[in-house]
C-alpha cells in the first residue's frame, strides 16, 4: 500500500498527462516524504545494525559494536547529507532566476517543448541585457520540430516575428496563436489591434483588408469544424445514452 501511494505521487510527473507547466520541484514534493520514510529505514539499519540482535534463553543481547566499524558508516551518512545539502543548494540558487532555471530544465530534459519555448521569452525581451531575436527563434523551432502538434509556440513566434518586421509571417502565425486554446485569450485582442490599424492604412489598406479576410475565413472554418464536432460527440452520446435505457 506504501508502495502503491509512492507511486501515484508520482503520477503528476509520469508524461500520461499534460499538466500545463514545466515540471517543477513542487509536484514531486508529496514523493519525497516516502523516499525519506523508506531512506530513514534504511540509515536507522545500517548505523544501528538492528540485524546482529542475537535471541537467546529468552533474553535480547547485541554484538559489541566496534568502534573502527561504527566510525566509517557515520562518515559515510554525513557524505551523503553534505551531498544531498549541496545539491538542494544548488537548486535553491537556479530557482532564483528564471534564465538558470530554464538552462537547468533543458539539461536535464534537452527535448522539452515546453522549456524551449519559455527559455525563448528570455531572448526575445523579458530580459533587455539578454535580447537576441535569432536566439529566440533557433529555441522556437526547436520546441516545434519536438512537438509540431504544441500550438502555443504561435503566438511566442508571432510576438518575435513582428520585432523583426516580418509581419507576413506575424499575421500568419497570430492566425494559428488565435486558433491555439491555450493563448487565444491573449491572441484575440491582439489579432483585433492589429487588423483595425492595418486595414485603416489609406496606401495599404485595401491589400491588408485581403489578406484579414483571407485568414478569418481560416478561423471561420476552424470554429466551423469544431462545432460539428462537438455536435457529432453530443449525437454519440446521446444515441449511446439511449441503447443503455434500452437495455436496462
Amino acid at each position: 500500500a506504501v508502495a502503491l501511494a509512492w507511486m501515484l505521487t508520482l503520477f503528476p510527473v509520469s508524461g500520461f498527462i499534460k499538466v500545463g507547466t514545466s515540471i517543477a520541484d513542487r509536484i514531486v514534493v508529496a514523493s519525497t516524504f516516502a523516499f525519506a520514510i523508506f531512506v530513514g529505514r534504511f540509515l536507522s539499519y545500517f548505523l544501528l545494525d538492528f540485524g546482529n540482535i542475537l535471541v537467546g534463553e529468552g533474553r535480547e543481547h547485541r554484538r559489541p559494536r566496534r568502534l573502527f566499524i561504527l566510525v566509517p558508516k557515520v562518515l559515510a551518512v554525513l557524505a551523503l547529507f553534505a551531498a544531498l545539502s549541496a545539491r538542494t543548494n544548488r537548486r535553491s540558487l537556479e530557482w532564483m532566476d528564471s534564465l538558470t532555471l530554464l538552462e537547468s530544465s533543458l539539461v536535464s530534459c534537452p527535448r522539452s517543448a515546453k522549456s524551449n519555448l519559455e527559455i525563448s521569452k528570455i531572448y526575445s525581451g523579458l530580459y533587455k541585457e539578454k535580447f537576441d531575436l535569432g536566439k529566440a527563434i533557433s529555441f522556437l523551432e526547436k520546441a516545434e520540430n519536438i512537438d509540431p502538434s504544441y500550438c502555443d509556440v504561435h503566438q511566442q513566434f508571432a510576438h518575435c516575428h513582428i520585432q523583426q518586421g516580418k509581419y507576413l509571417e506575424f499575421e500568419e502565425r497570430l492566425t494559428h496563436a488565435v486558433l491555439c486554446p491555450f493563448t487565444m485569450g491573449q491572441s484575440v485582442p491582439l489579432w483585433q489591434r492589429y487588423w483595425k490599424q492595418v486595414t485603416s492604412d489609406p496606401r495599404t489598406g485595401e491589400q491588408a483588408k485581403r489578406r484579414m479576410d483571407k485568414y478569418q475565413a481560416i478561423v471561420n472554418e476552424a470554429i466551423r469544424q469544431e462545432a460539428e464536432r462537438e455536435k457529432a460527440q453530443q449525437v454519440a452520446a446521446s444515441s449511446s445514452g439511449a441503447t443503455n435505457g434500452d437495455e436496462l
